[in-house]
């Protein structure tokens, strides 16, 4: 009958650790464009032009390469262009391989035109390969167009038509090679091979064009090998690719026009997730309010009734944020519009049965500097916040219905800000981020919504890609709530959903060009998860084999250990009889240190058992008494090396 149950226990351990493996999110690093547009890329010009250039890049079913769709460049004989096609959106992390296939539609008649792979710490320090007509350059810590610092000549010209391979591997050690080769075949054409000090933040699809000259390429199947995926704990880290990108760009709008989603704001109710976003083109900074739905958070879709609603343009010359929460069923949003005849920027609100028909809208903030509104509302009463009553500044706003407001307080924040709230349940506290400038991201919290503590460093953008923009490249942050804005996830968890700001650098003549936003998604993560196989190691925080996304978090629980090792949860479940179940691979010899703080039954008696991975038995290691609040420690010296079960249980 021991047998039994042992072995019934060791099935039911492997059942809930292979139903927990799949929790959380694992990088694909790869994008073909099958979503038909180049999402997870920015254009960033680098070529010595001081005249506003325009990109040429598009994506296309016409020809391709691989699946349905390719990226394609198509030059116009008129301009300089040298582009860095950047992404940010792959992990990086050395030793690693990156590689894309390329396909000449027409033949490269300049010398100096190609096709190149770079890899990036910044756009003045990268390091990569250009495939030209008649040979292959190596960049080492330089600019894209910068110094050669080795070539290859080829014994034949690239041949339009065929399909090449060009790839780009660095090693821990800093050792560089570069790699052309004919894709079908997989003959060697041409190998490079150098030193770099470069510490890779993001890939550039790069394409050199000089005056005079039209380049005609194809390029599919851009792919990264690199070293095992980590997630460092208690930093923010964007999502992995294919979740890297939330919301992508208008797709009636060419991919090099200006065009923008973000400024939004969104909740989660019975139904899915909600969101509410601003829509800008090249020809007005605002254009109206677009909406998209999601079951899961991660794949959206865009209404086909966008835009909703366009604030009128006889009396509106734009329109910002906009903020929307459900009360007693009714959906009530807060937008900004610049009004032509008071000259300022107002807060109108309109209400909607269902969240897509709008009516009654009306201004309900008078101030003329009332800019990018936030609500919570919180036992009754609505509280918003607001670029007001100047450029730099917070306004605290406090209302009974919505309409009527008042201004409670103005928090000094020295330079332009944009404001995003969430009120936590769990701390009691109203969390106030300010995004949008040099600075970075910062927080501060309240205690009644209206005075504020002082404000801490959150994050910051990062040196290249899709939100790098010097200004404020992460911006308009929206948190996982409810339709009031309350969180959803725990202050130790977090899922931040944000507009992405970059610039192309492009020379462009005023803001109608200055990028194309789109919503990107990061996360905030700590403690140990159900499912995700976590690294532990002495005096540095966890690393998550996978981005926790919707992973259950083991509140409650740490664990230490002597030398680095291993551990995956699989399950936690504080009121049941076994507490605690999960898989440690470490030496033998090795101390783990297991805490759990107010997930025990006061005073009732714990066992700690270990069970080897070719053993059919269970050793109690350690029994402890239960705390006043529900606390205790256990330690277990491995009596192995390599995996092991251990489960904390109650001893009846």
């Amino acid at each position: 009958m021991t047998k039994y149950l042992t072995w019934a226990l060791a099935i039911s351990l492997l059942l809930v650790h292979t139903v927990a493996y799949s929790q959380g999110l694992a990088p694909s690093n790869y994008d073909g464009f099958e979503t038909g547009d180049y999402r997870n890329f920015l254009p960033k010009y680098a070529g010595e032009s001081d005249a506003f250039v325009r990109p040429r890049f598009s994506v296309a079913e016409t020809a391709p390469i691989a699946g349905g769709y390719s990226l394609r460049w198509a030059g116009d004989k008129e301009d300089e262009h040298r582009w860095l096609l950047t992404s940010n959106a792959f992990y990086l992390r050395p030793p690693l391989t990156a590689r894309f296939d390329f396909r000449l539609d027409a033949p490269l008649v300049a010398p100096n035109s190609g096709v190149g792979l770079m890899i990036l710490e910044t756009y003045e320090k990268l390091t990569g390969v250009w495939a030209r007509s008649e040979g292959v350059e190596l960049v080492l810590d330089s600019v894209a167009g910068g110094e050669v610092a080795d070539r290859r000549d080829l014994d034949a010209r690239l041949t339009p038509g065929t399909v090449y391979t060009l790839a780009v591997s660095i090693d821990g050690d800093g050792v560089m090679h570069a790699r052309l080769c004919e894709t079908e075949s997989g003959r060697t054409l041409a190998e490079l091979c150098g030193a770099t000090i470069v510490h890779p933040h993001g890939l550039a699809l790069a394409v050199d064009e000089p005056a005079g000259v039209a380049v005609q390429v194809a390029i599919d199947n851009v792919r990264v090998e690199a070293a095992p995926y980590r997630v460092r704990a208690e930093t923010w880290t964007r999502a992995p690719l294919p979740y890297f990108v939330t919301l992508p760009r208008q797709g009636d709008v060419p991919q090099a026009e200006g065009n923008w989603v973000g400024a939004h704001g969104l909740f989660r109710d019975d139904h899915g997730y909600h969101m509410w976003y601003r829509i800008r083109n090249n020809e007005i900074r605002g254009a109206g309010y677009g909406y998209a739905f999601s079951e899961d958070g991660l794949t959206w879709k865009k209404s086909d009734r966008n835009p909703l609603f366009i604030p009128d343009p006889q009396l509106f010359a734009s329109n910002e944020k906009i903020t929307v929460r459900k009360i007693d069923g009714k959906f009530r949003a807060w937008y900004t519009i610049d009004h032509r005849e008071k000259q300022g920027w107002y807060t109108v609100h309109a209400s909607s049965n269902d969240g897509l028909e709008w009516e009654d809208h009306r201004i309900v903030i008078e101030e003329p500097r009332s800019k990018d509104a936030d609500v919570v509302y919180v036992d009754g009463t609505y509280y918003l916040y607001a670029i007001s009553p100047d450029d730099t500044s917070f306004g605290v706003f406090t209302s009974d219905d919505g309409l009527e407001w008042e201004m409670r307080n103005v928090i000094p924040m020295r330079i332009h800000r944009h404001p995003s709230i969430y009120y936590d349940r769990e701390t009691a506290k109203f969390w106030l981020y300010a995004s949008c400038s040099h600075l970075g991201m910062h927080r501060a919290w309240s205690t009644n919504g209206i005075e504020f503590s002082d404000f801490e460093y959150v994050w910051s953008e990062p040196p290249v890609g899709i939100d790098d923009w010097r200004e404020g490249g992460i911006d308009y942050a929206q948190f996982r709530t409810n339709p009031h804005g309350h969180l959803l996830d725990t202050h130790r968890n977090l899922i931040m959903i944000y507009q992405g700001r970059n610039t192309k650098a492009n020379n462009h003549p005023s803001w109608l060009y200055h990028g194309s936003e789109r919503i990107l998604m990061a996360g905030y993560f700590s403690g140990l998860h159900v499912g995700i196989p976590t690294h532990v190691a002495p005096d540095r925080p966890y690393e998550y084999e996978r981005f926790p996304y919707d992973a259950t978090a083991a509140d409650g629980l740490s664990v230490q250990a002597s030398s680095p090792g291993r551990a995956v949860v699989t399950d936690w479940s504080p009121d049941k009889p076994t507490v605690l179940a999960m898989e440690i691979r470490g030496r033998r010899g090795d101390r783990w240190r297991l805490e759990l703080r107010d997930a025990l039954e006061p005073g009732t008696i714990y066992e700690l058992a270990v069970q080897h991975e070719d053993e059919d038995r269970w050793q109690t290691i350690e029994r402890n008494r239960a705390g006043s609040f529900g606390d205790n420690v256990f330690i277990v010296h491995l009596p192995r090396s390599g995996p092991q079960a251990i489960v904390i249980r109650r001893v009846d």
